[in-house]
């Protein structure tokens, strides 16, 4: 599993999101997310550690979810 970022926009009320593609390594399948935050730091430590490289992405993905906007 690995992540290609697709963009990440920010909004004047403070919100951010990120819109990721979750690929599938094994048979190359991929599915889109968009993840919205509403914390600049929790934004500069996920694309941190997506530059670190692929064995990162997990824990970056981890953060995404852990850190999300709850919707009802």
């Amino acid at each position: 599993m690995y992540l290609i970022h697709r963009e990440t926009k920010k909004y004047p009320d403070g919100i951010i999101e990120i819109s990721v593609t979750i690929v599938n390594e094994k048979d190359l399948s991929h599915k889109n997310y968009t993840y919205s935050l509403n914390s600049e730091y929790v934004s500069r430590q996920f694309h941190s550690l997506l530059r670190m490289g692929k064995k990162l992405h997990g824990s970056a993905l981890t953060l995404l979810n852990k850190s999300k906007i709850k919707t009802d």
